[in-house]
């Protein structure tokens, strides 16, 4: 009856797994507010043409030929070695290349000795007819564990030609910031990000400074009659009607592209998803949103779930009606594939080799101290310790990892106690 119990179980287990299988062919793989493709842009890394953190500015004409100028940094897979800011122009939001003359990365993690380089953010300053980037450069450890970032400006009065860095601010755990020059001063808003699964909610800050070195004290950004704020990544906008928030809520796992408005840059209105992911790509990353050609432009970061990293564009007329650009480089995603890659790395995650070296040596104890052949007992036994170090190795995950926990525990369980109670119950044949 044990044996019949456990198998049910296990046979249970691998349904669900088949199922969230079928489930994830079958819903819809685009929301009609995000786009099925990315923007074709080429980076300073041959073949790896994958970037995240898109910031963009408009001109009225044109300013160095080009009326949109993007910041971006390249993220190949992740690497955060790669990640230096860079620069694409584009005459019509969706055809960017590098201006000539212009070899990127403009800014280079060696030149300030930090590990990487992130967070770019470009603004104009029509006083001195130039272009800035402002970034980000992380000295040691990393923002969680209380790591030192700096951040840093460059300047170019043609967009080709870039000033030597100067640091500007030490961040003191706050991160993506946005900037802009208005009124002759320099308005920063940057990013306390929520903690420990959003237990410790986050906070958009907000400083002023007249030569961008000696800045005001932080006042916290209040949104309408939300009390709490779940943030990771995002940037604020300005236009004639006021400013734009847009942000994501947590690092690589999100679903929604969130928004807010103000006229003043520091009361915001009450946040509201403006774009919801569905099932094809694996996450969103940091937005930006820019008012042009009469119309809002929203870039965001997408993340595929073979780690690569594009910038995806949704636009309309107003904010609550954005339709995702599906003209660009299409995502060449194999379902199966993918669902056959997550079902190996589920198995290989617990699959572990001290776990079932564990499980043996207590298989070995128990069938020396229990008399007799208790099969079930001990698959039922070796399950429970399984399912109990997977649990303390790796947490409370997606509820579908549950069901992979469940059923590779069981089979781990069940090879170490079938291979145990061979060994131990096999005689040796007469000579």
């Amino acid at each position: 009856m044990t044996n019949r119990i456990l198998s049910i179980v296990l046979v249970l287990s691998m349904f669900i797994i088949a199922l969230n299988a079928i489930i994830d062919l079958i819903q819809p793989q685009y929301s009609p507010t995000e786009a099925s493709s990315y923007l074709p842009i080429n980076t300073y890394i041959d073949g790896k043409n994958q970037i995240t953190h898109p910031s963009v500015i408009a001109f009225e004409n044109t300013w160095n030929g080009y009326k949109y100028w993007f910041a971006y940094t390249p993220y190949p897979f992740g690497n955060g070695g790669e990640e230096n800011p860079s620069i694409a122009v584009s005459n019509d939001l969706i055809s960017w290349l590098t201006p000539n003359g212009l070899f990127n990365p403009i800014a280079n993690n060696e030149e300030v000795a930090c590990d990487e380089l992130k967070d770019s953010h470009i603004l104009y300053r029509p006083d001195l007819d130039r272009i800035e980037i402002w970034y980000m450069g992380r000295l040691n450890s990393t923002i969680a564990n209380g790591g030192d970032l700096l951040m840093f400006r460059k300047y170019s009065h043609d967009g080709i030609v870039w000033s030597d860095f100067e640091v500007m601010k030490i961040m003191n755990g706050t991160l993506s910031p946005s900037i802009i020059y208005e009124d002759d001063r320099y308005k920063l808003w940057s990013i306390v990000p929520s903690k420990n699964g959003k237990e410790i909610d986050g906070q958009l800050l907000y400083a002023e400074s007249e030569d961008g070195f000696n800045w005001s004290e932080y006042r916290n950004c209040e949104f309408g009659n939300k009390n709490n704020l779940s943030i990771w990544h995002g940037s604020v906008s300005k236009d004639d009607d006021g400013f734009h928030f847009v942000w994501i809520e947590d690092s690589g796992n999100s679903n929604i592209i969130n928004y807010a408005y103000s006229i003043d840059g520091v009361n915001f209105s009450t946040p509201k998803s403006i774009i919801e992911k569905a099932a094809a790509w694996k996450a969103y990353y940091r937005p930006h949103l820019l008012k042009a050609e009469d119309q809002f432009n929203l870039f965001y970061g997408v993340i595929t779930y073979e780690n690569e990293w594009h910038i995806a564009l949704s636009q309309g007329r107003s904010i609550d009606t954005l339709f995702g650009y599906n003209d660009g480089i299409k995502q060449h995603t194999n379902y199966y594939a993918r669902i056959i890659k997550n079902v190996i790395k589920s198995l290989n995650q617990y699959f572990r080799i001290e776990l079932i070296a564990i499980l043996l040596l207590f298989c070995f104890v128990f069938l020396i101290l229990v008399k007799g052949n208790p099969f079930a007992t001990l698959w039922a036994l070796c399950w429970i310790i399984a399912l109990a170090y997977s649990y303390l190795r790796y947490g409370i995950g997606q509820p579908m990892d549950y069901a992979y926990m469940l059923c590779s525990c069981g089979i781990i369980g069940l090879l170490c106690s079938s291979t145990a109670t061979q060994i131990f119950h096999t005689k040796p044949k007469d000579k």
